[in-house]
């Protein structure tokens, strides 16, 4: 029930545009985030692939579990100033005296910037690898697993 009264709460102090407030930090992190994951795996995979052919033999579940989290590991590096911009406005929004000058990403990570430096940029990014390297290597795995598995139900 906290979750709701929380919501509740908001709501009715900032109306319901404050429900969709925390969309636009989100997009900016998951849309590029996506992008260069999916372009990463598909080029990750037929290296591995091509390597495999030579000198490994590797099964296709390990080809795929590689790929993802090499791909995931990749796009989260190059999206984590996004992904810390979006959590520096979460925090920001609680806070009783804001201490963010701007409310856009790009605003937020030109703030970032010059408080804290480039490494201001990537606060977090080995939590943040290190997490989303094996999710995303499970995701793609169980993804291509069901593509086998459905289309050998249709034979």
């Amino acid at each position: 029930m906290y979750v709701l009264d929380g919501v509740k709460n908001m709501v009715s102090k900032d109306g319901s545009r404050a429900l969709w407030r925390g969309l636009p930090p989100t997009l900016w992190r998951d849309v590029p985030f996506s992008a260069i994951y999916w372009m990463g795996y598909e080029q990750c995979k037929n290296a591995i692939e091509l390597h495999n052919q030579h000198y490994v033999a590797l099964t296709d579940l390990q080809i795929t579990f590689a790929a993802g989290a090499l791909s995931g590991m990749f796009a989260a590096a190059i999206t984590t100033p996004f992904d810390v911009a979006k959590t520096r406005r979460q925090v920001d929004v609680g806070r009783d005296i804001p201490s963010l000058r701007a409310s856009s990403v790009p605003g937020i990570l030109k703030q970032i910037y010059q408080q804290d430096g480039f490494r201001g940029l990537f606060r977090g990014l080995t939590p943040r690898v290190a997490k989303i390297g094996p999710s995303c290597a499970i995701m793609i795995s169980s993804y291509e697993m069901g593509k086998v598995f459905f289309s050998k139900q249709r034979e």
